[in-house]
């Protein structure tokens, strides 16, 4: 499903090539939405969990579809009520099978089509499921990067406490075991020495300004619970679909087999079907309002939220989210700067020592501790840098918009095929039931006429169809009775019709009534006898020949 998205144009900033999020036509749809509460009447659209009006207003519009299945139940029950009063007037007589080719393949159309709706549900389960795991995995980036602040932050005062105190204390230690002899040098190390320390601590007060902000716990929990669920949900969609899919295949058996007994099986589950299909729709169009409400402005909710819970600046929020266009809006522009001031006057600092301290020391005795110190304040410096580029809005914001193009693009496009899939499904069951209550009254077993007892194996009687009946007087029809493949040949003489009399074959008729009477009693069927006793009567009279036999 096209969403219209606007094209994403790229800014520079420091941190490279920044993207932006544009609405697309979509959410502004189902933002459009009428928004009314409980009470009938119109409501804020803004995306807001705390409104209880808004809460009613996305609870009425998912009440729709739940009103449209209880009035296609009540059509349901009122057509039910009508057939079974149309039937009861009717003839007790079980109604003749017929052939309905037409309504086979209505039925089967609309089954397949069906198919098609539920496969196109399964897509918008995956492009959902895709959805999710895009914003997974933009809230993870985002967290792995404000951890990499933190590890260069700890890295920074591991820096400072393990080399660069250690200096100063080193240096500290040998000025106090040789004393230099002007004492006014001796102030001013000292005075550097001090200067140093005092320095790192400047640096680690301005490098918990920025770890103070770079909390990842709740991001993580938050990541967590929206993995356990999406896998429920996703699981939970597939069998549901997975389960309509199976019941339609077997609907498509039914009709092919023209199973009567199949057929009420699944019209039953094709009800149960009906009714998921529209309580899911009910879901999907209030998720899918409200996601279209987020979806419009995910600034505002955004910067509400956080402003809440209270675990965030707002100016860091504004930052990263809304006004990620200067440089001069970095919150922690001035603590960054301070940081790095610390670090040269650090660095200006040992310089004076080792400048002041040389004519009194052996070169080697200065270095020991000034050679480290310089390394580690290269350290620092870089790592100042990867911070100051960690920090960014860049590379956080680029995080937030793809998390948003998951849920507004991806998963807003999911809910909308969920959504067009459950609630066609659901028109197209309702068809489905009209045409399997029509066509279970012409499917089912065969009818046999008055002869419901002569066996079907027996290999002297024809095989009568539904339409075949008995002739009550054989005497206005064919002038005698027509049983068996010997029955047959025997009425291909003329002549044997002319030599019988009308009182022969009304008695002939009434002897093989009496044996279709008493067949159960192991007789010989009624042809034979026939065939049999017209037979001796002739070879005992001389007027057939052996070879009529």
């Amino acid at each position: 499903m096209n969403s219209g998205r606007g094209a994403e144009h790229p800014g520079l900033t420091l941190g490279g090539e920044k993207t932006e999020y544009i609405p697309s036509w979509l959410a502004a749809l189902f933002h459009s939405f009428p928004h009314i509460s409980l009470k009938f009447r119109l409501s804020n659209s803004t995306f807001n969990l705390d409104d209880e009006e808004y809460i009613q207003s996305l609870g009425f519009a998912a009440a729709l579809p739940v009103l449209l299945l209880l009035l296609v139940l009540f059509i349901f029950s009122i057509y039910c009520c009508c057939r079974c009063s149309s039937c009861c007037n009717k003839n007790a007589a079980s109604p003749r099978r017929k052939n309905t080719p037409c309504l086979k393949w209505t039925i089967a159309i609309i089954t397949l089509l069906t198919c098609g709706v539920l496969a196109s549900g399964l897509f918008g389960n995956e492009k959902f499921n895709k959805g999710v795991l895009q914003v997974r995995l933009a809230g993870s980036s985002a967290a792995e990067t404000i951890d990499s602040a933190n590890d260069v932050v700890g890295d920074m005062g591991t820096t400072i406490n393990n080399s660069i105190v250690v200096g100063v204390n080193g240096f500290d230690a040998l000025f106090k075991k040789s004393p230099v002899p002007n004492a006014t040098i001796g102030l001013m190390l000292d005075k550097d020495l001090q200067a140093m320390v005092q320095q790192g601590r400047n640096i680690m007060k301005y490098a918990s300004e920025i770890h103070k902000d770079a909390d990842t716990s709740q991001i993580r929990k938050i990541l967590e619970d929206i993995k356990q669920y999406e896998g429920y949900r996703w699981l939970a969609t597939i069998v549901v679909l997975s389960f309509e899919l199976l019941i339609c295949l077997l609907l498509l058996i039914a009709v092919m087999t023209e199973s009567k007994a199949l057929l009420m099986v699944c019209t039953a589950f094709v009800v149960f079907n009906l009714i998921i299909s529209w309580l899911t729709a009910g879901v999907y169009l209030g998720v899918s309002v409200g996601a279209g409400d987020l979806c419009v402005d995910p600034d505002q909710f955004v910067s509400e939220e956080a402003k809440k819970s209270g675990f965030v600046d707002q100016a860091v929020v504004h930052y990263y989210i809304t006004n990620c266009t200067s440089l001069s809006d970095n919150p922690f522009r001035d603590d960054l700067q301070s940081a790095s001031a610390s670090v040269s006057k650090i660095n200006s600092s040992l310089t004076d020592i080792v400048w002041l301290a040389s004519p009194f020391f052996e070169q080697y005795q200065i270095d020991q501790y000034s050679n480290p110190i310089r390394q580690d304040l290269k350290k620092l410096v870089g790592d100042l840098e990867n911070l100051q580029s960690m920090v960014d809005c860049t590379p956080i914001h680029n995080d937030y918009v793809s998390a948003l193009k998951g849920m507004c693009y991806k998963g807003l496009d999911g809910l909308a095929f969920m959504l067009l899939s459950a609630a066609v499904t659901g028109f197209l069951l309702a068809f489905v039931i009209v045409f399997n209550s029509r066509a279970w009254r012409h499917w089912g077993k065969r009818s046999r006429g008055p002869y419901t007892n002569i066996e079907e194996d027996d290999p002297f009687l024809p095989r009568l169809g539904p339409e075949q009946s008995r002739p009550t007087s054989p005497l206005l029809t064919e002038q005698t009775p027509r049983y068996g493949t010997f029955g047959n040949r025997s009425l291909s003489h003329e002549g044997l019709l002319s030599s019988l009399s009308v009182s022969t074959a009304v008695g002939q008729l009434r002897r093989e009534r009496l044996v279709l009477q008493n067949r159960d009693q192991g007789s010989p069927p009624p042809a034979y006898e026939y065939y049999a006793d017209h037979g001796r009567s002739r070879y005992a009279t001389g007027t057939a020949s052996p070879t009529d036999v």
